[in-house]
Formats: C-alpha cells, structure tokens, sequence
C-alpha cells in the first residue's frame, strides 16, 4: 500500500491525498487546473518553491503562474539564466 499526504490548494480550495514524494507538478496535474499561462512555481506553505520540489508531507500549495508578482520574477530569473547559458556558450572569454 502507498503512503499518502493531504495537499489543500489554495486555488481551487480544495484537498486530495497524493503519494508522498510527488512533484509539483504532479500535484499540479492531479488538481486539474485551469491556468492560462500554465505554473511557473508554487507557494508551498507560504515559500516559494520550483515544480520540481517534492513533498514529503501535507502542505498547503498555491500555484502561480506568471501574471502573480512571485511567479513573474521566477520566469524573469529563468529566462536570465537562459541568456547567461547561451553568451557563455557562443563567446566562451566573455563575462555576464
């Protein structure tokens, strides 16, 4: 038998049970949600996680997207990230 958590989404306010050591993104596709611009990151007991953060025990979750100020400065900081990567690899003596 597998264990299972309690996650309450603070979207929908609703609660499931899911296996311990689900994903984010895990959670997120069980609940179903409607989100135009899909998670960028989620708010798991008022801390700011990535999609890839694994629960271990019951939690309460927001996810935000891009249009929630946590979720746009994640998107900016990966988007970043993605520019340093692409420099560095197409002027390799070159600093960002």
């Amino acid at each position: 038998m597998k264990q299972v958590i309690q996650i309450r989404c603070k979207n929908n306010k609703k609660s499931q049970k899911v296996e311990i050591g689900s994903t984010l993104f895990d959670i997120f596709s069980a609940f179903d949600l409607k989100m135009t611009h899909g998670p960028v990151s989620a708010r798991v007991n008022n801390k700011v996680e990535g999609m890839h953060y694994r629960v271990y025990n019951s939690k309460d979750v927001e996810f935000l997207d891009m249009t929630s100020s946590s979720g746009s400065r994640a998107y900016t900081r990966t988007l970043f990230f993605v520019l340093c990567k692409a420099v560095q690899d197409i002027y390799p003596a070159t600093d960002v």
